[in-house]
């Protein structure tokens, strides 16, 4: 009963957070004006995860934890999932511009390590993640499908197993070799079959940059 209450409590907190947004301290660099958007919320060992705008980033919304993410997959069980969904479907009520789930690019600090279930299958007008070196591990279903995003990355990082289980495009900014371009070490006829869905436009996952065999 008493965790029912807390998330109850944590939930409604998050929502009106979220439609209230107060002004936090100017940053120190040229990204202007920090609003918070959400509050932090965490129980156990897990951090608390904060959610950020910035005046002269409109289209980001910025990701900050320390450590591991909690998943966000099991509302039945977890008050921390069921909080999130919560504000969520608060947010999502929600029509004015302090809307984060509709923003272009998700930036994860550089202090995360993990990445929870779940944790943006919900953002389909999402352009751009980038996932930071820090990422060791993730959990499933972590990006969204059936969009048109892009998830940075580093080589060999978990991000890109990720990417591809979604069908996404992901960038290593060059780091993986041309025409490799499901990031394996290899070129085979499994790099021929993402080309060619590529070409085609279907639905699939790949290296950006290394597409580009030619370079041209």
């Amino acid at each position: 009963m008493m965790k029912k209450m807390v998330a109850i409590i944590l939930s409604a907190l998050l929502c009106v957070s979220l439609f209230a947004v107060p002004a936090a301290a100017h940053g120190n660099d040229n990204r202007g004006q920090k609003l918070s958007i959400a509050l932090g919320f965490s129980f156990g060992n897990e951090s608390g995860h904060n959610y950020y705008l910035y005046e002269n980033e409109p289209d980001t919304v910025y990701f900050d934890f320390t450590g591991r993410s909690y998943d966000f997959d099991d509302v039945e069980n977890d008050e921390n999932a069921r909080a999130y969904k919560y504000s969520l479907e608060c947010e999502k009520k929600n029509n004015n511009a302090n809307n984060f789930f509709n923003r272009k690019n998700i930036v994860i600090g550089e202090n995360a390590t993990y990445l929870g279930n779940n944790m943006f299958k919900d953002y389909y007008d999402v352009e751009n993640i980038y996932v930071p070196d820090s990422v060791t591990e993730i959990g499933t279903n972590v990006f969204p499908s059936d969009t048109n995003a892009i998830i940075h990355c580093k080589k060999g990082s978990p991000a890109i197993k990720g990417a591809l289980e979604a069908g996404l495009r992901y960038d290593t900014n060059g780091e993986t070799h041309k025409a490799d371009l499901n990031g394996d070490g290899d070129i085979n006829l499994l790099d021929l079959v993402a080309m060619r869905k590529a070409l085609a436009k279907w639905h699939s996952g790949y290296e950006v940059t290394a597409i580009d065999a030619n370079g041209d």
